[in-house]
């Protein structure tokens, strides 16, 4: 279901072109599919990940924690 105003579909539509050494072109319509991952993606609690966000401790970032 894409809502609507006045007629105009309103929401996201996800498209890959991709061309063959022949010479075709193919469209593939990947919205429903990137639609359902998404919807996965939202539910899932990534503070709960080993590891997540995880800095050195002095806080210097890409100098590794050296001191």
């Amino acid at each position: 279901y894409v809502p609507s105003v006045d007629n105009v579909q309103m929401g996201s539509l996800y498209i890959l072109i991709s061309g063959a050494t022949d010479g075709s072109i193919a469209f593939w319509d990947l919205t429903k599919s990137i639609q359902a991952f998404m919807q996965l993606v939202s539910v899932l609690d990534v503070g709960k990940f080993i590891d997540y966000q995880k800095r050195p401790r002095t806080g210097r970032g890409s100098q590794g924690g050296r001191q």
